[in-house]
């Protein structure tokens, strides 16, 4: 869905008594400003406010409308205290754009140019007083034309509407968060202060009821439906290829249920019940590639980055760093058999194997194997830090055009940070940061709408470079 924008546009009471000449030409601008912002979603518009009472009035009606961000533009100077006391009782993320008309001032600028772009100060007004009370916001200073400070206004919405996906949203954990792994911990009330996520166990004994009513025409269609989209090795045999989709099709029904958006089977216990044979592995990937979160090893707060990443692209999955590549400053990316194979290099097709690793329990799973295609990444991590409070960490990365691998049949691929010092210096700057061993990956660079996000949520931000 499109963000849902609150947009005000602030002006002088004076002005409306003394010179409304000005205040109808302050309002066509705001309405200018506006058909700007609706490139970015459907904007709810109050234009040219003067008086305190219209201005809670149209934080009421935004409140009802249930907005993602509010955008407010000084049209001419306003005085702070008209907007301060609703800005401090709505918690909906606020962004300032310091703009005006005026692009240039040359030779035959005159009182009536002066008059009619003159915000800027009530920009400044407006700041000191929301600092002094410590109430959040964003500012975004240029020109309403310069694509630069378009785009920055942009992905602040985005972020803050992304954070706002979050909400109500479950995470649902099959077994436990793997035993020992204390970098992976959250305290389930913080992920839901935070984000409005929620973290639900879900019975063993329940997805092995789903399995077991799996009708077998839905078999044959998803069946029907691999054959279609992967290459099939010839080691996977009809009786294995089924057996995983039975635990898929299962799985899904399961999150139907439960209304799960993100699911963290934990591979040790996810076949504790006599009634599931095999790993989900080719569920996973597959529910990743359609837009759900995943965390492995029942890992909530990687799900939760998934998800957050996804709000702002379709091309995004779950990684972990697996080894130093220290003679080509890299990392080759790997975990046990999760992928979202829509990510896929171009020219290393999906396919799927039978993997028989001696550590994965029940019998050997169907997975998706694939290399990642090249391109521009943001990673995310988010952590409980200091005090059990969430912690964001972002970076920029580049996949490199590399692999397969030989002999590694997890999928894969080799990334390299963007980091000046190179990637010990990454590496040992993402760990003093506290970063957890699990991340999300989005193509593209997302920083500044997940930092927009971090604030909207009232999380630590840390951008590693």
């Amino acid at each position: 869905m499109k963000p849902r924008i609150g947009y005000v546009g602030l002006t002088l009471e004076l002005y409306r008594e003394c010179m409304p000449e000005l205040i109808d030409d302050l309002d066509a601008f705001s309405r200018e400003l506006a058909a700007r912002l609706g490139a970015f979603g459907e904007v709810l518009p109050a234009h040219a406010i003067s008086r305190r009472t219209d201005f809670e009035g149209a934080l009421a009606e935004f409140a009802a409308e249930d907005v993602d961000v509010l955008v407010i533009v000084l049209l001419s100077y306003s005085p702070s205290l008209i907007a301060l006391p609703a800005l401090l009782k709505t918690p909906v993320p606020l962004l300032i754009w310091n703009t005006q008309r005026l692009h240039a001032i040359t030779a035959d600028f005159g009182a009536e140019d002066m008059v009619a772009n003159h915000g800027m100060h009530g920009v400044q007004d407006l700041c000191s007083v929301l600092r002094r009370h410590e109430r959040p916001f964003h500012l975004v200073t240029g020109h309403y034309r310069d694509p630069d400070a378009l785009a920055e206004i942009g992905d602040v919405i985005a972020g803050a509407a992304a954070a706002r996906s979050l909400d109500g949203s479950r995470v649902g954990i099959l077994g436990h968060t793997f035993d020992g792994m204390g970098d992976l911990g959250v305290e389930p009330s913080e992920l839901l202060a935070r984000t409005g996520v929620e973290i639900r166990h879900v019975s063993s004994a329940v997805l092995a009821d789903h399995i077991a009513n799996v009708p077998e025409g839905a078999i044959d269609a998803a069946l029907a439906s691999d054959r279609a989209e992967f290459v099939i090795d010839p080691e996977v045999t009809d009786e294995d290829h089924r057996r995983s989709l039975r635990v898929e099709l299962g799985l899904r029904a399961l999150a139907d249920e439960e209304e799960l958006s993100a699911v963290c089977p934990l591979f040790t216990a996810a076949v504790d019940h006599p009634g599931i044979e095999t790993l989900p592995f080719l569920a996973v990937s597959k529910m990743l590639a359609e837009g759900y979160g995943y965390g492995g090893e029942g890992d909530p707060t990687s799900a939760v980055a998934v998800m957050l990443m996804r709000a702002l692209t379709d091309d995004t999955s779950f990684v972990e760093m697996f080894t130093i590549d220290f003679a080509g400053d890299a990392v080759f990316m790997n975990h046990m058999a999760e992928t979202n194979h829509r990510l896929a290099h171009p020219d290393i097709p999906p396919r799927l194997i039978l993997n028989e690793a001696a550590f994965l329990p029940g019998k050997p799973p169907v997975c998706v194997f694939s290399v990642q295609r090249p391109g521009d990444v943001t990673l995310l991590n988010l952590v409980a830090g200091p005090g059990g409070r969430l912690r964001m960490i972002g970076a920029l990365a580049e996949v490199e055009d590399w692999g397969p691998a030989a002999d590694v049949r997890s999928p894969h691929f080799k990334m390299k940070p963007r980091c000046p010092d190179g990637i010990s210096a990454f590496l040992t700057r993402y760990s003093e940061a506290g970063g957890s061993h699990h991340l999300a990956l989005g193509y593209g660079d997302h920083l500044r709408s997940l930092r927009a996000a971090a604030d909207a949520m009232d999380v630590e931000w840390i951008e590693l470079g």
